[in-house]
């Protein structure tokens, strides 16, 4: 995908950064802060298992909380992230996302075939992370599907949030291995938290924008 985080449809602009890293004493995920408000992406979940480990289909969780500021909600939101180098998608070793090539532009026919033709419907994106927790170096995880299928974001409360949105409260869509392969493949939550200050913009939508923080959580390796 040529655009950018695109974790967001609602709009943000510039707002003065604060940021913290305070660390989760049980489950030692980070949690980052900005504008009186905190952010930490927590762990997949397997849904319909199968047996042990197997599993059709995942979800993750995040926590939002106002730490000190006057706002009732806080734009902000999340993906599943699954790393799927094994499978020749994105490259094993990057240092920033724009090493990680949009995985839109892996074609699983010839060059010049239409959107419904490009890997994952072209609704993909990458990212240069690493999981929370690990010294391992960073690689390029991809979100394979549309924000729909694998990501929840939105103007919201205090709490914890279930990522995607579950569909009629119990399923998720987000599939064990989006390549439809018997082949194990690790996870990840990616959670972004946007400033205060709205306009026409979300910084968690533009990969250039630095006035965001954004929260890794721990790998999670699902065996479809």
């Amino acid at each position: 995908m040529s655009r950018p985080m695109n974790l967001y449809s609602f709009a943000v602009i510039p707002a003065t950064l604060l940021l913290a890293s305070v660390m989760c004493s049980t489950c030692m995920a980070q949690s980052e802060e900005l504008d009186g408000w905190t952010i930490k992406a927590g762990k997949v979940r397997i849904e319909t298992p199968r047996r042990g480990n197997h599993a059709e289909y995942i979800s993750g969780v995040f926590t939002l909380r106002n730490v000190s500021s006057d706002s009732a909600t806080r734009r902000a939101g999340a993906c599943l992230l699954a790393d799927l180098t094994d499978q020749n998608v994105g490259k094993k070793t990057c240092s920033t996302d724009s090493e990680c090539i949009p995985v839109d532009h892996y074609l699983v026919s010839p060059a010049g075939a239409d959107p419904d033709e490009l890997l994952f419907g072209g609704k993909g994106h990458a990212y240069c992370r690493r999981p929370e927790g690990s010294d391992e170096p960073k690689r390029c995880w991809t979100r394979p599907g549309s924000q729909a299928d694998y990501c929840m974001m939105g103007e919201l409360e205090d709490g914890r949030h279930t990522v995607p949105l579950p569909v009629n409260r119990t399923n998720t869509t987000a599939k064990a291995n989006p390549l439809g392969s018997e082949q194990s493949v690790r996870w990840m939550v990616l959670a972004c938290l946007n400033p205060e200050v709205t306009g026409p913009k979300p910084p968690c939508a533009d990969a250039t924008a630095t006035n965001k923080v954004y929260s890794s959580g721990p790998a999670k390796l699902v065996n479809p």
